[in-house]
């Protein structure tokens, strides 16, 4: 009887081989670009067309291979790199296990030309899916061109799960950009569809960095010191400049650009509580430690490594950045508010325009929220605005809020209280006795109670925070935060989905600095952007001009939302689709009102009714509850009824 197990064929084994190497057109660049840094050259140039699933060409002016190299680099586990077993514990190369041509090989239509300086002539190969079809001489220059096309033509069903040409692209960006961490000495060069994407000229660790994360290298913090055997060095932004995403952070362990966990940690554990809530540090860190110590052969892409001792690098990397954030001269970093630096006026001096219609002393963060104008806009004619929710700042807002109601009635709502001081004391004690336990509301039964507080006029601003909402069963808690931000996004998505918003134009227009990935987004999100009311070109390889800005964004300080939501876009796998729910959910946010801000009657009426009109009115866009129940059986148990 014939056995059902049996041998796969050569040409089978190579294209699961390739699996694990090659998943997409980065992963191509990116081995192409190691073998370049491998063989010492100081110029890579990479060309790609269709986001590289038709054509990626890498030529660097690397010491090139010879003849007889060429003929068997293609074949699987062929390198130059190792000889022996102990070989795997003390690698200096970024590529080691003779799989990456090879994987290449099968799967696309590669040649190869090369020439090193010891010979005349240069070498030629051509393979396709695996099979050769040329080998020869050839006339050419030193150094190695590598030339992939039609990548995964014999594999149809990977092809179908690449996606969208400008995401591909941006992967081929951001792969480079990685290496180009590691590198800082080589020239590295992005050309995508003839179109100049990325030109990173040589330079010293410190520059390099300060490239890679769109800063002055003044305005960042350099690290340096040798603990236990691991040095670090490189540079990280001070707590009063970092960002809502992860997207530049950038770890290079001994000339190997890598993901690795343990180094995160022990950043955030240096920053200790300096970092703002819902911030992430920019960094680049260079680690360099004995290569016994360190292990590059844990995963098939070369993604991750893995160290002998975790807590030694950990330890290191702590220490030598709260050291840095602790000396003198830095502490004025850690002390300062949050600002953009990558926005600049035409001059290049950061100021502060006017806007259209808009007086130039208006500020998010200092004056009323742009919801302000928003939800007054909807109040009932003759509606009175409270004067202590205007132009507070600094010590008077303080004293503002320590002098006015934690209450604020609707005028609907019965005076519970003639003193508000004692309202306040008389709610501490209702709950001092016991614990009051409340229910996220969600689903059917949410909808149900929903259904009661439709019909409820009475609701109460409690701590200038949560709204307080009347209902047949027990009484309703509302962040009144999430809630705007759940309504905002909702609007701004039926927004994406319409007509572009009209723009609102800039006396002067802002210069935006961008690195290559940053482009790359922006490229792939401009219609998004358009639609959004940002009126945004190109100007030069690394520079966008903004000349016009949503109308709910009406200062110059507030222009760094466009900033904002490019970092968020870069996180997104396709710009397609995630990024219409990620420019809502930013926008929703910033265009909401705040925790702390005092709000009418009018408006809370206003903020009310239309949550309750929401499609989902349980949770803001970041998943978070927007409304608690607290049911009548709760407070009749604490009382004893």
């Amino acid at each position: 009887m014939a056995g059902r197990i049996h041998k796969l064929s050569e040409n089978m084994i190579r294209k699961i081989a390739a699996g694990e190497v090659i998943e997409r057109p980065a992963s191509v660049v990116k081995e192409l670009v190691e073998n370049s840094l491998d063989a010492s050259a100081d110029r890579v140039h990479i060309e790609i067309s269709d986001g590289g699933r038709q054509g990626i060409r890498v030529s660097d002016d690397g010491h090139g291979m010879a003849s007889v190299d060429v003929d068997v680099c293609t074949e699987r586990h062929a390198t130059s790199k190792m000889r022996s077993p102990t070989d795997l514990f003390t690698i200096e190369t970024l590529g080691f296990r003779g799989e990456a041509l090879a994987s290449i090989g099968a799967v696309a239509r590669m040649s190869i030309d090369t020439r090193m300086a010891e010979t005349d002539e240069g070498t030629q190969l051509v393979i396709e899916g695996g099979v050769r079809r040329s080998f020869g001489a050839i006339a050419r220059d030193v150094g190695t061109t590598i030339e992939v096309r039609n990548l995964f033509f014999n594999t149809p069903a990977r092809r179908k799960f690449l996606r969208h040409v400008e995401t591909e692209a941006r992967y081929v960006t951001q792969g480079i950009v990685s290496l180009a961490a590691a590198h800082p000495d080589v020239s590295f060069q992005l050309t995508h569809q003839d179109r100049a994407g990325l030109q990173l000229l040589p330079a010293d660790r410190r520059q390099r960095a300060a490239d890679l994360l769109n800063l002055p290298a003044d305005e960042l913090l350099w690290v340096e010191g040798e603990i236990s055997g691991v040095r670090v060095e490189g540079l990280i932004s001070p707590p009063n400049l970092c960002r809502r995403t992860r997207s530049k952070q950038f770890v290079v362990v001994r000339q190997r650009p890598v993901t690795s966990p343990p180094v995160q940690r022990a950043v955030y554990t240096g920053y200790g509580g300096l970092l703002p809530q819902r911030q992430h540090p920019m960094y680049v860190l260079w680690v360099d430690l004995d290569p016994r110590q360190l292990d590059v052969n844990v995963h098939p892409t070369k993604r991750e490594v893995r160290f002998a001792d975790d807590r030694v690098v950990r330890e290191a990397v702590e220490t030598v950045i709260r050291q840095t954030l602790q000396m003198p001269e830095t502490t004025t970093y850690t002390q300062q508010p949050p600002r953009r630096s990558d926005w600049r006026s035409g001059s290049g001096t950061p100021v502060a325009p006017p806007v259209a219609n808009r007086a130039p002393s208006e500020d998010r963060d200092t004056g009323p929220d742009s919801a302000d104008t928003e939800l007054a806009s909807q109040r009932p004619a003759g509606a009175e605005r409270r004067a202590d929710s205007v132009g507070a700042t600094g010590a008077d807002a303080v004293a503002d809020a320590t002098e006015t109601p934690a209450w604020t009635p609707s005028s609907h709502s019965p005076a519970l209280f003639d003193d508000t001081d004692d309202a306040e004391q008389i709610s501490l004690d209702l709950v001092s006795g016991g614990e009051l336990r409340g229910e996220a509301l969600s689903g059917p039964a949410g909808e149900e109670v929903l259904a009661s507080a439709r019909k409820s006029d009475k609701w109460w601003q409690f701590h200038d925070k949560y709204i307080l909402l009347l209902v047949a069963d027990g009484l309703l808690v509302i962040d009144q935060h999430a809630a705007h931000e759940r309504v905002r996004f909702e609007e701004v998505l039926d927004i994406l989905g319409q007509d572009p918003v009209v723009s609102q134009s800039l006396l002067m227009p802002l210069t935006v600095n961008v690195n290559p990935v940053e482009m790359a987004v922006y490229r792939q999100a401009s219609d998004l952007f358009g639609r959004l009311g940002f009126d945004v070109r190109e100007f030069g390889p690394a520079t966008l001009l903004v000349e016009g800005l949503p109308p709910e964004l009406r200062t110059w300080s507030e222009g760094d939302l466009f900033y904002e939501l490019l970092s968020d876009l870069i996180e997104e796998l396709d710009i397609r689709s995630e990024a219409r729910e990620a420019l809502a959910a930013t926008m929703a946010c910033h265009s909401s009102i705040r925790a702390g801000r005092r709000l009418a009657g009018a408006e809370i009426e206003t903020l009310v009714q239309r949550l309750l009109r929401a499609r989902n009115p349980f949770a803001c866009p970041h998943g978070r509850p927007i409304i608690v129940r607290l049911p009548l059986t709760e407070f009749d148990r604490l009382f004893g009824r």
